[in-house]
């Protein structure tokens, strides 16, 4: 994977990678070691865009029950739980890849999970990918809002480009 902050950014592009790297978390200490979410979403001009076929991975271990494609199934009763295996510099990276022509969007958002706070993401960058290999920064996040309902759709974050 490739980083070109140089390229631009074209909204009327399908995006087909997305990657969610998670910086801080509401609890976070020096080795805060676990994050979750329970959905993560894509809107264009707020409007929900359909994930379509996707397939979604991170690099962290999780629950059985807790996998990272339950980031796209819009169900709040499911959830995305990552175990950290260091310090919070060594994040959570969350990688969506499109099987089926990518999304256009223009907005974002993540829903709570049923549980602990101090595992809700309230910093991170975003990245977008045209080709899957080189990525550009979309969106970032240093103190986003936290929100203690849980099963609770966040603010909408507009995408930064």
């Amino acid at each position: 994977m490739s980083f070109f902050p140089s390229l631009r950014v074209n909204l009327a592009k399908p995006f087909v990678a997305l990657r969610w790297q998670l910086t801080s978390l509401y609890g976070d200490s020096w080795w805060a070691d676990e994050a979750q979410a329970a959905d993560f979403q894509l809107l264009y001009n707020g409007n929900a865009v359909a994930w379509g076929s996707t397939t979604v991975a991170d690099d962290k271990s999780n629950p059985s029950a807790e996998q990272p494609p339950n980031l796209v199934d819009l169900n709040a009763n499911t959830k995305w739980l990552a175990f950290q295996t260091g310090p919070k510099r060594t994040r959570v990276r969350v990688d969506f890849t499109s099987n089926a022509g990518g999304w256009v969007f223009n907005q974002y958002r993540y829903r709570t999970a049923n549980d602990d706070q101090g595992r809700d993401p309230t910093g991170w960058v975003l990245y977008g990918s045209y080709d899957g290999t080189n990525f550009i920064e979309i969106g970032r996040e240093t103190n986003a809002v936290n929100i203690s309902a849980r099963k609770t759709w966040t603010n909408t974050f507009n995408l930064t480009i």
